[in-house]
C-alpha cells in the first residue's frame, strides 16, 4: 500500500459507511468539531448505500471542500476492500477510525490521543472509553470500560483469547499501520470485520494504549 505521507502534520480522518443516513450526520459533525494544532482531513467512504448517506456525504463534501474527501461507490465492494482504499487516500500522520454510525462526544478527542502517540513512539495505537446508545430502550450506557461493563485488554495473549471488544471507532493509530490491512486481507479475507485481525497484528509488532477518558 503506497502512502503519501509528505503533509506530516495532517490527521486523516477516516469513516467507512453504507446505509447509514440516521447516523452518518452525526458522525461528520463530531468529526468538524474537533480542535487540534493539526489540519485535519476527512475520508468518508461510502459503499454503494442505497439509502440517503451519499446524499448527506455530498452535502457536507461541497460545504468543506477543502476538509472532506468523499469516496462514492456505485457498486457494493464490501467493507475490506473499501477499508482497504479508504486508508490508501489518507495523507496523514495518524489515522483517527471511526464508522458511520457511531460518532464522538469529546471535541478534544484526537488531540490527547495524539498527543499520547507523539511522546510515545513504542505506543503504535490508542483508543478510549466509550459509550453505548441503547436504541431498543433509549438510553445511553455510559464509560463502559471505566465502569467495567466491559474489560479492557491491551495485550497480545489477552486479546487472542477474549476476542474483546476494543472500541474501534475511537481508534488513533500511526499511518504506516494501515498497510497491515493489506497484508491481513491477502491472508485471512474470510474476515468480515477487519478490526479483531488488525489489532491482534498491531499488537503482535508495537504497543497499545487504552486511554481511560
Amino acid at each position: 500500500m503506497a502512502k503519501n505521507t509528505s503533509s506530516k502534520n495532517i490527521v486523516s480522518i477516516v469513516c467507512l459507511s453504507f446505509n447509514q443516513e440516521e447516523y452518518i450526520e452525526s458522525a461528520i459533525e463530531g468529526f468538524l468539531s474537533q480542535v487540534t494544532d493539526y489540519k485535519l482531513e476527512i475520508i468518508l467512504a461510502d459503499d454503494a448505500s442505497t439509502d440517503k448517506t451519499q446524499e448527506i456525504i455530498k452535502k457536507y463534501a461541497i460545504k468543506y471542500p477543502n476538509i472532506i474527501k468523499p469516496i462514492i461507490r456505485d457498486s457494493n465492494i464490501g467493507p475490506w476492500l473499501n477499508w482497504i482504499e479508504a486508508l490508501d487516500k489518507a495523507t496523514g500522520k495518524y489515522i483517527a477510525y471511526c464508522e458511520g454510525d457511531d460518532y464522538w462526544t469529546d471535541i478534544n478527542k484526537i488531540q490527547k490521543q495524539i498527543c499520547f502517540l507523539e511522546k510515545h513512539r513504542e505506543y503504535g495505537l490508542v483508543w478510549t472509553d466509550t459509550d453505548v446508545l441503547d436504541l431498543t430502550k433509549g438510553i445511553i450506557i455510559k464509560s463502559i470500560f471505566s465502569k467495567n461493563i466491559l474489560k479492557s485488554f491491551t495485550s497480545f495473549n489477552e486479546i487472542l483469547l477474549n476476542k474483546p471488544f476494543l472500541a474501534p471507532s475511537t481508534w488513533v493509530f500511526r499511518s504506516e499501520l494501515s498497510a497491515y490491512v493489506l497484508e491481513i486481507y491477502d491472508r485471512d479475507n474470510h474476515y468480515v470485520d477487519g478490526s479483531f485481525p488488525f489489532v491482534l497484528e498491531v499488537i503482535r509488532r508495537h504497543k497499545i494504549k487504552y486511554l481511560p477518558f
